[in-house]
Parts: C-alpha cells; sequence; structure tokens
C-alpha cells in the first residue's frame, strides 16, 4: 500500500512532496525504501528548521538517523560498507541532551537568545 501511495505522490503530487517532503518520507520508509526515505527525512529537517519549526525539524532529523540505522544495518548485513549516503548536522545524541533540559528551561533559554539579536540586553 504505501509503495502505491509513494508512486502516486511522485507522480501525481510533486508539488506536494516538494513542500512537504516528510509525506513521502513517511511513506518511503513503510514502503522498506529507506535509502531513499532519509534523503526526504533530511530534506523535511532542513526545511522546518528554514521554517524556525525547531522541534518539528528535530523529529523529522530523528527519524531520518533511525532510518540510515536500518540502511546500516542492512548493508553490514549482507556485508557491504556501512557508509552512510548523508552526514547529518546535527546527531542524535546532541538532541537528547538538549531534550533532557526541563521544558521551562528550555522556553527560558530560547527566550534570552533571541531577546537581544544586538547582545545589549
Amino acid at each position: 500500500m504505501h509503495a502505491r501511495v509513494t508512486a502516486l505522490l511522485e507522480q501525481d503530487f510533486a508539488d506536494l512532496v516538494e513542500r512537504q517532503p516528510e509525506l513521502l518520507a513517511h511513506h518511503l520508509t513503510a514502503a522498506g525504501q529507506a535509502e531513499r526515505a532519509v534523503d526526504q527525512w533530511l530534506k523535511a529537517g532542513q526545511y522546518a528548521a528554514a521554517r524556525l519549526a525547531h522541534l518539528e525539524a528535530i523529529r523529522h532529523f530523528d527519524r531520518g538517523l533511525a532510518t540510515l540505522a536500518v540502511v546500516q544495518e542492512g548493508r553490514r548485513g549482507a556485508g557491504a560498507s556501512a557508509r552512510p549516503r548523508c552526514r547529518p548536522s546535527l546527531t542524535q545524541s546532541h538532541w537528547r541532551r538538549r531534550n533532557s533540559w526541563p521544558l521551562e528551561d528550555r522556553r527560558q533559554r530560547v527566550g534570552l537568545r533571541h531577546l537581544s539579536p544586538f547582545g545589549t540586553g
């Protein structure tokens, strides 16, 4: 089913896929097309980060990293190189460490960072 949705999205809804790559990434992942899905998760994370939707970007990057781990496991099992095809700009451990801060502390840090763009406040 997901493979059919993937084909339909790519053929008939290319503009939607361009705006929302996470939609295609979801269906590629579910269809077992992990290598193609990794690229789409990365693209979705980059688009979300550009819109300053940081939590959404984190989720997309995390899903991309999890999918990349599946690809690497498959390569190890097949005896091929486990070298990743892409290198996400942020690692899972970085985000886990960041997200372990108490919520109020994270809000305060983000708020303080954006109070004064010139460093005077």
